[in-house]
């Protein structure tokens, strides 16, 4: 099956495998911390945007979801999984 170790590491968010409403709302729960974290990220680069200019805002912006995406990679725990998928939505914003 298509993700097998994502799925054994994180049991609490295969919807596919156990779909009870606890883990279908967890599933978009984690989903939609991306959303919140661009949310946060376009909110933040209103206010940067004029300091960094163009090209150190998509860097800076480059970074940050970088950082995400290896703590999005290493994690262990649907915490940490989270808190990656929030750093990297910040980055993206």
């Amino acid at each position: 099956m298509l993700l097998r170790d994502f799925r054994d590491e994180f049991p609490t968010i295969a919807a596919m495998d156990h779909p009870t409403l606890h883990t279908v709302t967890l599933t978009g729960t984690v989903i939609g911390c991306w959303n919140l974290g661009c949310l946060v990220g376009a909110v933040l680069t209103f206010f940067l945007c004029n300091v960094l200019g163009r090209r150190g805002c998509i860097m800076a912006g480059l970074s940050i979801e970088i950082v995400g995406k290896i703590v999005q990679c290493t994690s262990f725990t649907l915490g940490q999984y989270i808190a990656g998928r929030i750093i990297a939505g910040v980055g993206n914003g």
